[in-house]
């Protein structure tokens, strides 16, 4: 039986930073576990890097139109889930996003659908409906909540306030995956340790 995976995520691999280094290392370790990668980036960069040892991977792209951080967080403000995701959760992206997945998928049988980033799962909780029988894994490269709790605890007041805020709306969408996902991967033990306590 072949095994196919669908990997949705923020970014493409590359060598830009160590975020995208380690998109690229995992992408190397998949080509190894699985006859057919989709690989789907929800961004507005174009992929510009080819690089050798992946060609079993078919590229997809979900191009955003970022709005900025503050109406972001704006629109954001009446929804339980936080600003960072926001851009992925707009109606045009998740429409994008359903027919790409129905058309890779079907309805996602003997497919494994894995998240890379915290903030595309967003997007999960509107089209799960669509996909009953595909298996989900979250891999967390994240460490959304920490960077908003020190830029919070460098605030004044009023946007201590908001940013504690987005916080909550964080931890509750990282526990919501938590509790939707079959697989959970943190990329360090400590890591693992702080999904625990929160």
């Amino acid at each position: 039986m072949e095994r196919k995976i669908i990997v949705i995520t923020q970014a493409w691999p590359g060598y830009n930073n160590g975020s995208s280094q380690a998109l690229l290392a995992s992408l190397r370790l998949y080509c190894k576990c699985f006859d057919q990668i989709h690989y789907v980036a929800m961004t507005d960069t174009v992929r510009s890097t080819v690089f050798d040892g992946i060609d079993t991977v078919h590229f997809h792209q979900i191009k955003l139109n970022k709005l900025s951080e503050k109406k972001r967080f704006l629109l954001s403000l009446p929804l339980r889930t936080p600003a960072v995701s926001h851009q992925f959760t707009r109606k045009p992206v998740i429409a994008q996003l359903r027919e790409l997945l129905k058309g890779i998928s079907g309805d996602g049988c003997k497919c494994v659908f894995l998240f890379e980033h915290l903030a595309p799962c967003a997007a999960w909780f509107k089209i799960r409906g669509d996909f009953l029988s595909a298996q989900i894994c979250f891999r967390s490269h994240d460490i959304l909540t920490l960077a908003f709790r020190a830029l919070a605890e460098r605030s004044g007041f009023g946007m201590k306030q908001l940013l504690n805020w987005e916080v909550r709306r964080i931890q509750w969408l990282e526990k919501a995956m938590f509790a939707e996902a079959d697989h959970v991967w943190a990329i360090t033990e400590e890591n693992r340790e702080e999904y625990r306590e929160d």
